[in-house]
């Protein structure tokens, strides 16, 4: 007899970090990523997600160029039932702001290159965004107080959430 497992992007993580931990899942400039430590930091973002209360149907927006973390974020998002929110870096500020503020995201991950265009705008208050996580956070900057650092985040978890499992 044989058992059959609808393939989505969190059952394939699930089962490419046990079958292939080794193997290289993600290759960028500064080295590669196995499919254990993606599966292993995918689980810890959902982990953090979670702690934030984020749930079913909530929205967590994201505002990054491509890297590794937006890869973690895509296969964490949608194990928990939240739906991604990718923000085109490109635009302006003004057009962030107004899509942020539409799609009433409860987390925002944001890069710390890109966090001007968000933070620096007092006129806009975005009363729905509960929380906001800062990719590659690097030195104290008063633009970034009270919010939280990715990989700080992602170090106070243990990976033990199953990313395939509602």
């Amino acid at each position: 007899m044989h058992s059959y497992v609808p393939l989505s992007p969190t059952t394939f993580l699930e089962r490419s970090g046990q079958a292939f931990p080794n193997r290289s899942a993600i290759a960028y400039p500064d080295g590669t990523v196995t499919y254990a430590e993606l599966l292993h930091r995918s689980r810890c973002l959902a982990q953090v997600l979670k702690r934030l209360q984020v749930g079913y149907g909530d929205r967590v927006a994201l505002l990054t160029e491509n890297n590794r973390q937006i890869i973690e974020a895509h296969f964490s998002i949608p194990a928990i039932g939240a739906v991604i929110v990718m923000l085109n870096p490109w635009l302006a500020e003004q057009d962030l702001l107004s899509l942020l503020d539409y799609c009433e995201a409860k987390v925002l991950i944001v890069d710390a290159s890109l966090s001007e265009k968000i933070f620096l705008n007092p006129q806009v208050a975005l009363s729905h965004l509960q929380q906001v996580i800062v990719i590659n956070h690097g030195v104290a900057n008063p633009i970034y107080s009270g919010v939280l650092d990715y990989e700080t985040c992602l170090a106070g978890e243990n990976g033990d959430f199953r990313l395939d499992l509602r």
